[in-house]
């Protein structure tokens, strides 16, 4: 068994407790920097599934390049007899194929 003298020592009383305190908070320290190393990992994926995600709506979105001649043809030369009105853009035509 332990010795009386030793379990009714302050100061060994005053070390059990400050290691107790050390090995709480250190373990408490632990997982309070395993969960923001995993909360981290996460919004790094999500970041870059979103960027891949805008990526990939960012070429569903790109309009195909015409030639001007193409457009005057379809267009009638942007006779006004074609012309539908006017948009936030400009003039809008109607196609004649």
């Amino acid at each position: 068994m332990v010795n009386q003298e030793t379990e009714d020592n302050p100061k060994t009383k005053i070390l059990v407790i400050t290691s107790i305190a050390v090995v709480v908070v250190a373990g408490v320290l632990i997982v309070s920097y395993c969960i923001y190393k995993r909360r981290i990992h996460k919004r790094r994926t999500n970041t870059v599934e979103n960027n891949m995600e805008m990526h990939q709506e960012r070429e569903d979105l790109e309009l195909p390049m015409l030639e001007l001649a193409s457009i005057a043809k379809a267009t009638n030369n942007f006779s006004l007899s074609n012309k539908l009105g006017e948009g936030g853009f400009g003039a809008v035509y109607q196609v004649k194929h």
